[in-house]
């Protein structure tokens, strides 16, 4: 029988290849993928017993996350759409996973509330008030706000915050680096803190996540919602919209395809997303012509030209420019 030959070099090679391999297809980073999403057409998620669907194509979309990406994903970053973040920027580290999608599936929960309020108070039917409170749902690891999660935010250099937009507002009249005075409630007590904010994204920020706890009457009109598998509170503009062209129909627009993403608050305020590119990809995939974007978004995709993007900062705005 030949004996065969031990090749001790060419065995730590494939080793050291299979070792490679491994690490570079399961080893996780520090970074995530943003991936283009979906684009759901609203007239099968959203009915409204007793009203027809409004006739035309209005869509909401989305964007699909890979955390902790291996460095081999990473090559996705290469093709259209694709873009790489810091999973820290994303999941708060203070978060699990499990209570990140938790927060997520209530967001939407959240948005599709405000979205039949708004919608049902713009269209002329009487709603009772609002209540709002900003909670802080994590803390980012470059964070010198000494805020918990569960703190509730009530106020910035002495005006009131209501509204995760209002916040938004108030910081930006705030240059990154400077100091602020929060006020917020710890277990129902008041308490006052000075935080020096930080840059992210080129704006200024707590360095904190956070979302809004919202108390929304009973509807006038009762609206289903049939949607599985997306979470987020960034279709809050879109429901909206579907909810109020069922209600307000109009002949406009009949045959055209028109998508869009924004959160929405209670005063109708329309608020940034994240994913704007990614979004905008699904769109121009299910064939939108015109896509609705918050204003804070709009610098990001304001120079495509296959498809007519259209800023909007509140849900009057929108409404105008389906009119339009």
């Amino acid at each position: 029988m030949k004996r065969l030959r031990f090749d001790r070099t060419r065995l730590i090679v494939y080793l050291a290849a299979a070792i490679v391999a491994a690490v570079g297809t399961f080893w996780p980073t520090p970074y995530s993928l943003l991936l283009p999403g979906t684009a759901l057409d609203l007239d099968s998620i959203v009915s409204v017993p007793g009203h027809a669907s409004p006739g035309v194509h209005l869509y909401m979309t989305d964007v699909s996350l890979l955390p902790d990406a291996a460095p081999f994903t990473l090559i996705d970053a290469f093709f259209p759409g694709v873009r790489v973040v810091r999973t820290a920027d994303v999941i708060p580290a203070s978060v699990t996973p499990g209570r990140f999608e938790s927060l997520m599936r209530d967001a939407m929960h959240d948005s599709q509330n405000i979205s039949v309020y708004v919608a049902e108070r713009a269209a002329g039917f009487r709603v009772g008030p609002v209540t709002t409170q900003v909670v802080v749902s994590g803390v980012a690891p470059a964070s010198h706000a000494g805020l918990r999660a569960g703190d509730v935010l009530v106020g910035v250099d002495g005006a009131p915050v209501r509204t995760v937009a209002g916040l938004r507002d108030a910081l930006t009249r705030v240059r990154p680096g400077a100091v602020v005075r929060i006020a917020y409630l710890r277990g129902g007590r008041h308490a006052e803190r000075t935080v020096a904010t930080i840059a992210l994204d080129g704006k200024t920020k707590l360095g904190v996540y956070i979302g809004e706890l919202q108390k929304v009457p009973p509807p006038p009109v009762p609206v289903r919602f049939a949607i599985h598998n997306v979470s987020g509170g960034s279709g809050g503009l879109m429901f909206a919209l579907e909810i109020y062209r069922t209600l307000r129909p109009s002949g406009a627009h009949a045959n055209e395809r028109i998508a869009g993403t924004g959160t929405l608050d209670s005063d109708g305020k329309v608020g940034e997303i994240a994913g704007t590119m990614q979004k905008l990809v699904a769109a121009r995939r299910a064939g939108a012509t015109v896509f609705l974007v918050p204003l804070e978004n709009y610098a990001e995709i304001k120079d495509q030209r296959d498809v007519r993007v259209i800023p909007v900062g509140t849900f009057d705005e929108a409404v105008r420019a389906l009119a339009s």
